[in-house]
């Protein structure tokens, strides 16, 4: 399958020449009496940049102590773009990071419980029915790869830890051809990996344990 050429959308040696600038994480903090930090007081806060996508991610894994899948050019980066329905887009759907605020209530499990092993639809099911219980302005969408592996290489950096380390991935909502989402997890010293799978159960794999706010950036700090 051809895909649609982006900005992004390059190949192996096209990203081995191309030069990107570091990604710039915007500071900000949670105010001490925010409702969700009264809920998670271990909770764990970050401001996303706008426009991160796998593209920078892969090239600047160095900044955050960090493998994004291989050190060589992935698999998802050969055909990753825009993704259409019909099938003439890229294989690998292109989600580039927007501003908003995200929030993970309990930093040594990045899953929401009992989604483990359940098909796509009953997974965000659950994540929909966490979603209600966050204070008001908080939502608990599906992450994309982008979203979920830029947070999980910032508190890296930050921390030294391994979200979602050993058989633990993620659902994502990065489609891949027309059948299969990317997924993202396993997260170590040897790097992030990246998969895919179809709508049904498989061991390992769950949804997001996040809550994400747009709309309204936290304090900044000087």
């Amino acid at each position: 399958m051809e895909g649609t050429r982006t900005p992004h959308t390059l190949d192996s040696l096209a990203l081995d020449l191309v030069v990107f600038p570091p990604i710039v994480i915007p500071e900000g903090t949670l105010e001490p009496d925010e409702p969700i930090r009264k809920m998670f007081p271990n909770g764990w806060y970050m401001i996303f940049p706008e426009g991160v996508d796998l593209v920078l991610l892969h090239q600047a894994v160095s900044q955050f102590g960090a493998i994004l899948h291989s050190e060589d050019t992935p698999w998802f980066l050969g055909n990753y773009g825009e993704w259409k329905e019909d099938g003439t887009g890229a294989e690998v759907e292109r989600i580039p990071t927007e501003t908003l605020e995200i929030f993970i209530p309990d930093p040594s499990d990045w899953m929401l419980p009992d989604t483990k092993g359940m098909d796509r639809a009953r997974t965000i099911e659950m994540m929909d029915e966490f979603g209600t219980t966050l204070p008001e302005g908080w939502t608990c969408p599906v992450p994309s790869e982008e979203e979920f592996a830029l947070a999980a290489f910032e508190y890296h950096r930050q921390t030294g830890g391994y979200p979602l380390s050993g058989w633990n991935y993620v659902r994502f909502r990065n489609r891949c051809d027309r059948s299969r989402w990317l997924h993202g997890g396993y997260f170590g010293s040897k790097g992030w990996r990246v998969d895919y799978w179809v709508e049904g159960p498989l061991g390992g794999l769950g949804g997001a344990r996040w809550a994400v706010r747009t709309g309204k950036v936290g304090k900044k700090t000087a």
